[in-house]
C-alpha cells in the first residue's frame, strides 16, 4: 500500500484505513475469519472471530463498532438470502473495517459497499479490488467519500 501511495495513490486513505476483514457464517453453523488485507494480528483477529459470530448467529444486520487495541472496528453483517447466488452456500458474512477515527457513517459506508462487492462476486478477490480502489481513487461502486478521495 505504501508503495502505491508513493506512485500516485491516495495518502489520506492510507492515513486513516488500516485493514478490511471477512468472516463468513457457513449452512452447517461455523463461523470463520476466512481473509483479511493486510494480515492482522492474532488479538484482532480473535476480536473480529468472536463479535462477528454472535451478530451473525442473532441476525443482526446493522452496523456495530467497537474499539479494539488502537483502532475503530466497524462491523456491518449480512444475512444471506437464497436469492444471493454467489454468497448462498453462507447463512451470513460480516465485513468488518479497522480505521484510526471513530466515524460511524464514513466507515460503516464503506463496510456496505465492500460487503455488496463481495456478495455480488462471493470471493474475497472482489473484496480486495474494491479495497485497492479506495485507496488509490477513494472511491468505490456503491460509496464515495470526499474525505477519501485522491486528489
Amino acid at each position: 500500500i505504501a508503495k502505491m501511495v508513493a506512485e500516485g495513490g491516495n495518502a489520506m486513505a492510507a492515513d486513516v484505513l488500516l485493514s478490511v476483514s471477512l468472516a463468513e457464517y457457513d449452512r452447517n453453523g461455523d463461523t470463520m475469519l476466512v481473509w483479511s488485507y493486510p494480515s492482522i494480528d492474532s488479538d484482532f483477529d480473535s476480536h473480529i472471530l468472536k463479535r462477528a459470530k454472535l451478530l451473525m448467529e442473532q441476525k443482526q444486520t446493522r452496523l456495530v463498532w467497537t474499539r479494539v487495541q488502537n483502532s475503530w472496528c466497524y462491523m456491518l453483517p449480512v444475512v444471506v438470502s437464497t436469492k444471493d447466488a454467489a454468497v448462498r452456500h453462507l447463512r451470513a458474512y460480516t465485513v468488518c473495517v479497522q480505521a484510526k477515527g471513530f466515524e460511524p457513517e464514513r466507515f460503516g459506508g464503506l463496510a456496505g459497499a465492500l460487503g455488496a462487492a463481495y456478495k455480488a462476486k462471493g470471493t474475497p478477490l472482489a473484496l480486495l479490488q474494491a479495497w485497492l480502489s479506495v485507496f488509490t481513487t477513494g472511491r468505490v461502486e456503491g460509496f464515495v467519500d470526499s474525505g477519501l478521495e485522491a486528489e
